[in-house]
């Protein structure tokens, strides 16, 4: 089952920063996003949010398409 987990993160209408779980790394749109996303990658982040996709969208997932 392939399922794509993504955590959009927006202010004033913006978005700044993104979690991918097919890329299973955090991207920054704009200057402060990058920051975070370089700092959410190196202390290993990525980790914590890739558990959404079997946690919280597999589960969902199956309910979804029964």
């Amino acid at each position: 089952q392939d399922l794509e987990f993504i955590d959009r993160h927006i202010f004033n209408k913006l978005e700044f920063l993104r979690y991918n779980s097919t890329l299973n790394k955090f991207i920054g749109y704009t200057e402060l996003g990058v920051k975070n996303a370089d700092r959410l990658n190196r202390e290993g982040r990525q980790q914590e949010s890739h558990t959404n996709l079997d946690g919280y969208c597999r589960h969902n997932a199956e309910l979804s398409f029964r």
